[in-house]
Order: C-alpha cells, then structure tokens, then sequence
C-alpha cells in the first residue's frame, strides 16, 4: 500500500517578515517511493527532492481553503478510483 509522507526539516533563512523568516524550512513529500517535491537546483546544480519554502503562506492557504479541500466536487467528466 503506498503512502504519503511528508518531512519538514525547520531552518532559518532570509530577511522577511518574522513569521516568514521563522517559518523557513526544507520541504519533501512522497507517495510511496516517489517524491513529488523533486527538482532542480539551479544554483548548486543538483537534483533534490526537498525544496526550500515557508511554512507559514501554505498554513494561510490551508485554513483559507478548508473547505475546497474537503468539499468542493470534482470537475464533470474526472473520476478517481480507489485500488485496494
């Protein structure tokens, strides 16, 4: 059965407002084995599969979408199948 993972790895960085600055941290998610915050780095050159973010304007976008998130009907046309 696959999973989804989510890792946050808290740091502080930058000059912003304090509860962006305070909030900073490397983010990763992964269903199962596949990570779905993978990318390129362009400064270091590298792959990686966390991101650097703040917590702070996802936690805003979060409360202020409850209710999409767990209500809102899918578009006509689109289903999701459950595997067992």
């Amino acid at each position: 059965m696959n999973s989804l993972s989510l890792n946050f790895d808290w740091l502080t960085s930058g000059n912003d407002a304090p509860e962006i600055q305070q909030t900073m941290g490397m983010f990763g998610l992964k269903a199962g084995e596949i990570s779905l915050s993978r990318n390129e780095d362009i400064w270091s050159q590298t792959i990686r599969d966390t991101v650097l973010v703040s917590a702070y304007p996802l936690a805003a976008w979060m409360v202020a979408s409850w209710w999409r998130l767990l209500y809102e009907p899918l578009p006509l046309g689109r289903r999701f199948s459950k595997k067992a």
